[in-house]
This record gives structure tokens, sequence and C-alpha cells, in this order.
């Protein structure tokens, strides 16, 4: 789909485990996000949990017969875009937000389990920079015809999204539950200059 997606190896999990749920899946996995951590990846427990960093090179191959009818890597250019420039901003998240959260996922982490927190942390985490990310466009936009913002959650983009059109940008917001005529659609009218 020319859609970003991750490229460490634990990041796969979850998509080949939703491709091996499909009644009609080859190459069905099954192991546990732990299991999976611990067999392919350099798995180190730390204090707050389990890190899974890297490959296990001597498991590539397995990683890749798993991967086979479920991972495209696609290298042409979806769209043409400028540079890329970093400008860094630092945004502290207040403690009450994501303190439950985090005390949740080290106990869960703790007690060998992974329920998922962690990814709830992150999510409630990109939301919490909505507001600054919507700040730094509108500055970025004070200066230039357009920008394109990436964030890794929908209900993020959705947000950020909104606020631009409550500015007056006119902004389009691409996700994966945007049509791939539509996506397209809003690729060639961006180029175009249509929208910012």
């Amino acid at each position: 789909t020319g859609t970003p997606i991750k490229n460490r190896v634990i990041e796969f999990w979850q998509l080949l485990h939703l491709c091996s749920k499909h009644p009609e899946a080859i190459n069905k996995m099954h192991f546990s996000y732990h299991a999976y951590g611990q067999y392919f990846s350099n798995a180190v427990k730390t204090e707050w949990g389990w890190m899974y960093r890297g490959l296990k090179r001597v498991h590539v191959n397995e990683l890749k017969e798993l991967m086979k009818g479920k991972y495209l890597r696609k290298k042409q250019d979806v769209v043409s875009l400028p540079k890329m420039v970093h400008i860094p901003k630092v945004h502290k998240i207040a403690k009450k937000d994501l303190a439950e959260k985090l005390k949740d996922a080290y106990e869960a982490a703790q007690g060998g389990r992974l329920d998922n927190n962690f990814s709830k942390i992150k999510l409630a985490n990109a939301v919490s920079k909505v507001p600054i990310t919507v700040e730094h466009t509108l500055e970025i936009l004070e200066n230039t015809s357009s920008c394109v913002v990436f964030t890794d959650h929908v209900s993020s983009s959705e947000k950020i999204w909104s606020a631009l059109m409550q500015k007056k940008v006119s902004a389009k917001c691409l996700n994966g539950k945007v049509d791939a005529d539509t996506r397209m659609g809003h690729v060639h009218a961006f180029n175009q200059g249509e929208f910012k």
C-alpha cells in the first residue's frame, strides 16, 4: 500500500499473528509474542521486563518463510516529498496521564505477561503530543506552502487532522481507514498544491 510499516523484528509478530488467524493462511505462526521474541530476537530481561532487539541470524530463513505471502517491501517512491527536516521539540507528559498505564505495564511484564499495555502507553503518548504537533505544524506552514506529518497511530492522525481543519488548514488525513483510490487521489492533489 505504501503505508509505512515498522521494521524491527519483534514488530512483525502482530502482522504474522493476525495473518495466521485467516482460515486460508499459509505458513501459520504458532508463537506467542514472548516465544517469538525469544526465538527470533536477541531477548534480554531487564528490570522493566523483556526487551527484544535485533534478529538472531540463525533463524533468519525461518522468519523469511513465515513472512512469505504476508509482507512485501515496496522499494519505489509512492510520493515525491521534499527533503526531510528534523526539528526536535521537547514535550513533557503529565505524569497523571500515563502513571497508571505505566504501572500496569510494569506489573504485567514483571509477572511475565504482555497485555499490550506498552502499546496503550505509546498510543496515550502519541495522543498527548497532538496539541504540540498541531502548533508546530502551524508554525511550519507560516514559512512554507505545505508539509507532511507522520504518526504511528490512526487516532492521533485523525486528531491532528481535525485540529488542523478547525484552524482552517486545508489538510487531508491518510491512514489505514482510507481506501487506496482515495489515498492516491489525495497524494495527487497534494502534489498539485491543492491542499497543505
